[in-house]
């Protein structure tokens, strides 16, 4: 009687430690050809007294896959075969569209942003201090249409994304320097549904004042959001210029 209680608590242990093991596989962002996610987005900017609203409807797909086939594409210094090319749809102030492509993986210990096609500006021109995934990326300065690749890569989401683990993103030619921070897990109630959220809080060093988060999902990327205030030179004087930015997931479709 012994053995067999011996013997089915070590069963139950076995099918325990499994299921958690496929629970605990960690974070990994919803890559795979044809992948789309719609935001609703409302921008705000405030200039002393006034106030500029524009919403817009901004539009993700994985649209392609780069791999190293005998001529090398990826640099190797990037030390990755593979990787996922989302094409980003947004608009300016005036409606015109934008589209940019960011260049992403998962790797052994998270997601990572590898390189961009684009200018890497969005609708508020000037440094890109807050993207969709990111923040501190520096505006490209050579041709926007070739394929930018970062010297490092650089860290969206840790596989492991427990509260307060932090990492750093060195300032270099393609990045302000970016204090990262998984906050505590949130639960979203968006348009697409209700969603289960990881926090990560970016902090700018040379910003320090802005409000940076992002919220993914199992779904993958579900809200950010950015505020930020400023003084800038107008009409001869000082005014503060106030800057909020929301994202919000309203529709996806993964394959």
């Amino acid at each position: 009687m012994r053995f067999r209680t011996v013997f089915l608590f070590v069963i139950f242990a076995m099918l325990a430690l499994t299921s958690c093991s496929k629970d605990d596989e960690g974070y990994r962002f919803p890559l795979k050809l044809g992948n789309s996610w719609t935001y609703h987005r409302v921008f705000e900017i405030t200039t002393g007294s006034n106030t500029q609203t524009f919403v817009d409807t901004i539009r993700i797909e994985v649209d392609s896959i780069l791999q190293n086939n005998g001529d090398t594409i990826i640099p190797e210094h990037l030390g990755i075969n593979q990787v996922y090319r989302l094409r980003i749809d947004e608009h300016d102030t005036n409606g015109n569209l934008i589209t940019n492509y960011q260049f992403v993986a998962n790797a052994a210990d998270g997601l990572y942003y590898y390189g961009a096609i684009g200018s890497g500006y969005g609708i508020y021109k000037g440094m890109n201090r807050f993207s969709m995934f990111a923040a501190g990326q520096k505006p490209r300065r050579d041709s926007a249409d070739d394929i930018r690749w970062f010297q490092v890569p650089h860290l969206l989401m840790p596989k492991n994304p427990k509260t307060g683990y932090t990492w750093v993103q060195p300032e270099d030619g393609d990045w302000l320097e970016v204090h990262y921070e998984m906050l505590a897990p949130q639960t979203l109630q968006t348009e697409a549904g209700s969603m289960k959220c990881f926090v990560k809080r970016s902090e700018l060093s040379s910003f320090p004042d802005d409000e940076l988060k992002h919220h993914y999902s199992s779904k993958g990327l579900v809200r950010g959001t950015y505020s930020a205030s400023n003084a800038v030179y107008v009409d001869g004087k000082y005014v503060t210029e106030t800057i909020e930015d929301n994202r919000i997931l309203i529709a996806y479709d993964l394959k």
